[in-house]
């Protein structure tokens, strides 16, 4: 008994020509509704049309992708060997001609000689060889993830920092006016924390001392004309 839902031949042929054209209209950016009215087919069928260009599109890439990591590893053996053969041939035995005058009661006359010296290879080769095994590991994804730089200039321990702090912190109470309010700063590289006062110094904060504001109404005093403090 025959599929009702089966298509024929003449359909699947008619559907694939019907995408190759869908295709190329959306490339074109050609909206969708436009695309549905110029084939005379609803708007479900050409969102299903496109649904499978665009799954042909990734395969395509997918195969894409591989057959040029192929390639490159093709490529990156090749020169692997290469590096190996120099390697070796840095390793073998060079011969070296030399020649000296030799003077005796016959006269003048020069002498030709061999000397063989052992080259004890080039390292630069193997070098070469490291490379293209790394180049090899980062292709398949193997290799260990690297280490990337921030590339911010100076030092940041805990030292660096405790002083960026202290920079910034006391700019800031410049601008705002608050001489005398002791301020906060990040524990140094011993693990204590300080406070900057008005002139600057640090002060321990096991010390028991709060720093006082010179402005009027702080730490619950007010300050008379000789700088002494009163009671509210």
């Amino acid at each position: 008994m025959a599929n009702r839902g089966a298509k024929t031949k003449l359909e699947l042929a008619e559907i694939a020509a019907r995408r190759i054209r869908v295709e190329e209209m959306f490339v074109r950016g050609e909206p969708q509704w436009k695309i549905a009215q110029k084939e005379s087919v609803s708007n479900p069928t050409i969102t299903r049309d496109i649904a499978f260009v665009l799954k042909e599109w990734q395969a395509k890439r997918v195969e894409y992708c591989e057959q040029a990591v192929q390639i490159e590893l093709g490529k990156i053996a090749r020169l692997e060997l290469e590096y190996w053969n120099a390697w070796v041939r840095s390793c073998e035995v060079a011969e070296k001609t030399s020649t000296k005058l030799v003077r005796d009661g016959d006269g003048d006359r020069t002498e030709a000689g061999t000397v063989k010296e052992w080259q004890g290879g080039d390292p630069r080769f193997l070098e070469g060889v490291r490379w293209c095994i790394d180049r090899r590991l980062q292709l398949f994804g193997k290799d260990a993830p690297t280490k990337q730089e921030l590339g911010l200039p100076g030092s940041f321990d805990a030292e660096s920092r405790r002083t960026r702090l202290t920079g910034l912190f006391t700019s800031i109470r410049k601008r705002i006016g608050t001489n005398g309010v002791g301020i906060l700063v990040a524990p140094g590289g011993n693990g204590d924390s300080s406070l900057v006062r008005g002139n600057g110094e640090h002060g321990a904060m096991e010390d028991g001392t709060t720093p006082r504001s010179d402005r009027p109404g702080d730490n619950g005093h007010d300050r008379g004309p000789d700088g002494t403090a009163t009671d509210n």
